[in-house]
């Protein structure tokens, strides 16, 4: 920058003026930092549960995908790392000497928490060599007051042999409840343990696979398969209406955010009309003035935007704790959401949002200037 350029941008900026000026150029800044932090927080907010919830009905339910076929398929046609294991549901009452429940039983295959599963949901494991091992959630422990390697009793219906039979149970697993809606009523167990004949072969595929993809190659191999969104259609609807309420707040957030780009923007010009005329009057051409007043405009919005930013992540970091406070006092109030989930920080969306405040001052600033050039010619 020139000698004058410095002298005038630290001039506005508050050297050597008082408080009150000194707050006239902080306060559309702060305006700035608060919204960009509130955006920031929405996105990763909504990128992080949209995300976790998506996976959750993938890990808690019948995988990715499910097959329906009496052999697994071929597993060349998957994407390496993924996981198969024979799968059936049946219902039963579940009995502990405290309390009882109704549970949806989910049969699986062995090992099936050696993987991504078990890593994912943090089962806490005790013994597996044991009676009927069954692996519970948080949620149904507490409500039958069980820890791993206590003893319960399953009530369950042979339908094809009409009758009602009890099965001993030894709780083998407890892992934290993380999406009430789906986990607060289920238990898995192994098929062996009753019986069952398997319904076909779930798929659980890495993180980030694309679930349609690997059903169309099912499909031309010759396998019939659903994935998780229609096995789970009613709770994936509800999730992305929350998820699209969500989005209109954001949107709503990020025009107050052009808004009040656009306004420091106006401010710092509408401010110093005199000065800026004054100063084109003794020679300084529009194009200084512009590169001046672009120079005080973006650096604060960027400088306003980036402290924002580090905020709304910080914000979005620790949401998952405040989820954890909140489904404690009550859970209730989080059944359709996840109680825990991953961080996941959407930097394009951020970067896009930052650019277009930018552009928005920017051009506020060039149209401006635009018309106090045109204003002193015509006078």
């Amino acid at each position: 920058m020139s000698d004058f350029s410095r002298l005038y941008i630290s001039r506005k900026c508050g050297k050597s003026l008082p408080s009150d000026r000194k707050l006239s150029f902080l306060l559309p800044l702060v305006m700035i930092y608060l919204i960009t932090a509130v955006l920031v927080f929405a996105l990763v907010f909504i990128s992080s549960v949209s995300g976790t919830i998506e996976r959750m009905l993938e890990v808690l339910g019948r995988g990715s995908l499910f097959v329906y076929s009496d052999t697994p398929p071929d597993t060349a046609l998957l994407p390496s790392e993924s996981e198969i294991s024979p799968s059936a549901m049946m219902e039963g009452l579940l009995y502990s000497e405290e309390s009882e429940c109704a549970v949806m039983i989910h049969l699986t295959g062995s090992g099936y928490f050696d993987g991504m599963r078990g890593k994912e949901l943090d089962v806490e494991r005790g013994n597996t060599n044991v009676l009927n091992p069954a692996v519970i959630p948080s949620s149904v422990a507490e409500r039958l007051s069980l820890s791993t390697g206590d003893r319960m009793t399953l009530l369950v219906y042979e339908a094809e042999k009409g009758r009602t039979r009890p099965l001993l149970l030894t709780v083998s697993g407890i892992f934290p409840s993380l999406y009430p809606q789906l986990d607060s009523s289920l238990i898995y167990l192994p098929l062996e343990s009753t019986g069952t004949e398997t319904e076909g072969y779930e798929i659980l595929l890495p993180p980030g696979s694309d679930a349609d993809n690997v059903q169309q190659i099912l499909f031309d191999a010759g396998y019939i398969s659903d994935t998780y969104e229609t096995m789970y259609s009613s709770i994936y609807v509800n999730a992305v209406s929350s998820i699209r309420a969500l989005y209109a707040v954001f949107m709503v957030v990020a025009l107050l955010a052009a808004y009040f780009a656009s306004d420091a923007a106006e401010v710092y010009t509408q401010k110093d009309r005199r000065d800026i005329r004054t100063l084109m009057m003794l020679g300084a051409s529009e194009s200084l003035m512009r590169s001046v007043y672009l120079r005080l405009t973006m650096t604060g919005t960027l400088a306003a935007s980036i402290l924002g930013t580090v905020t709304g992540v910080v914000l979005g970091a620790l949401s998952p704790y405040l989820f954890r406070v909140l489904a404690s006092y009550d859970p209730a109030l989080l059944s359709y959401y996840v109680t825990s989930f991953t961080l996941s920080v959407p930097w394009g969306g951020i970067l896009l949002m930052i650019a277009l405040m930018l552009l928005i001052a920017s051009l506020s600033v060039f149209m401006t200037l635009r018309k106090l050039s045109r204003s002193e010619s015509a006078g």
